[in-house]
């Protein structure tokens, strides 16, 4: 049976997984990159194409969603807040040359709106963002039904609005006050650290804590949902999505944000925008990149 292997490259960790032309995942594959330099990350994805290859048999292509900014079109990968490449990297035609496969590169949150639009919370809607919440905050849209990339490639890098000018330093290279600087998992964790506990090292901990009573946890996800819909309202207002998707790991703490998420958006966005869109999770979870690479590497395909 013909497959696509579909990859998907984030802060800590490369999954991948073989995909059929309904979008079914087949054989999966994970693996941490924590520490790894740019050669350890390409050396780490040629493996794990050539085990997934070994694995499913016939392979129509390769699609690998990472965080941006890169150019989708040539596929390659400029500077990376989020990784180590300090330098444009030839992703595209270093894995084609080390796989001979056909390799198709987007931005990972492209790819996760993507994923949901095919099979998940925005299926059937002509336009939608998606927000992806991680170590960093990245963006995906689509636009009467189709992905957006803007004309060099590098649109839709939702979580570099500034929202406030202010705010702390972000790792882009911004001055000050990237919605990612205030409300990615890195801000909850740095939050968390000045104000609970210098041990507190991950988002789940802090959701943790707020679940069991902790004020200033509970404070830290209020400040969470108070940037979360300031950033939402600023795209309903430009975009007038049918549906605002917010996934990512720190969407699993949902109930912790939304009733501050949603105060802000209906307090910010203009009535007729917010009165017919749907803000809700994503539907997919982890498997949104990973099911957007594969849709992308099968139209390839086609």
């Amino acid at each position: 049976m013909l497959h696509v292997i579909a990859l998907d490259l984030g802060g800590t960790s490369l999954k991948g997984a073989l995909v059929d032309e309904n979008g079914a995942i087949g054989v999966r594959e994970q693996q941490s990159t924590v520490g790894a330099d740019r050669d350890g990350i390409v050396r780490a994805i040629v493996e794990m194409v050539k085990k997934l290859q070994a694995a499913g048999g016939e392979v129509a292509g390769v699609g690998l969603g990472m965080p941006g900014p890169l150019d989708p079109f040539s596929g390659v990968v400029h500077i990376t807040p989020n990784l180590p490449f300090k330098e444009p990297f030839p992703m595209k035609e270093t894995l084609e040359k080390e796989t001979s496969l056909r390799v198709l590169v987007n931005n990972d949150a492209n790819l996760a709106a993507f994923g949901e639009w095919w099979k998940g919370a925005a299926a059937g809607a002509r336009n939608a963002v998606m927000l992806t919440l991680g170590t960093g905050i990245g963006g995906g849209l689509i636009i009467e039904g189709k992905l957006f990339m803007g004309s060099g490639g590098f649109g839709a890098e939702l979580g570099h609005i500034t929202i406030a000018s202010d705010g702390p330093a972000c790792g882009c290279g911004a001055l000050y006050g990237c919605f990612e600087a205030l409300a990615s998992g890195t801000a909850i964790i740095r939050a968390a650290q000045e104000e609970i506990s210098p041990k507190v090292d991950n988002a789940e901990a802090v959701a943790k804590l707020a679940q069991e009573g902790n004020e200033v946890a509970r404070a830290i996800w209020e400040d969470e949902g108070k940037w979360l819909g300031i950033a939402i309202a600023n795209y309903l207002n430009v975009f007038n999505p049918d549906v605002v998707i917010v996934g990512g790991a720190i969407a699993a703490a949902w109930p912790l944000f939304e009733r501050r998420m949603m105060e802000e958006v209906n307090a910010r966005a203009f009535a007729v925008m917010r009165e017919h869109v749907k803000v809700v999770p994503a539907a997919l979870g982890n498997d949104a990149g990973i099911i957007g690479a594969a849709r992308m590497s099968w139209d390839a395909a086609e």
